[in-house]
């Protein structure tokens, strides 16, 4: 598996949005789509959807 650096920064946003490094790594990884960004190079997207159950 590759490598995947993520500057401080974003692990203490990724933290404060309580988003798993995990998931962003795998994005980064196998994205769903690469487009080319504005101001940066690539940019990997994947979307992720969270399903709520309500369990009575």
């Amino acid at each position: 598996m590759k490598k995947v650096d993520i500057i401080p920064i974003a692990v203490r946003k990724l933290a404060r949005r309580g988003i798993k490094r995990e998931l962003v790594e795998d994005a980064v990884i196998n994205p769903a789509q690469i487009v080319e960004g504005y101001a940066v190079g690539k940019l990997h997207i994947k979307k992720f959807f969270h399903m709520i159950r309500n369990i009575f």
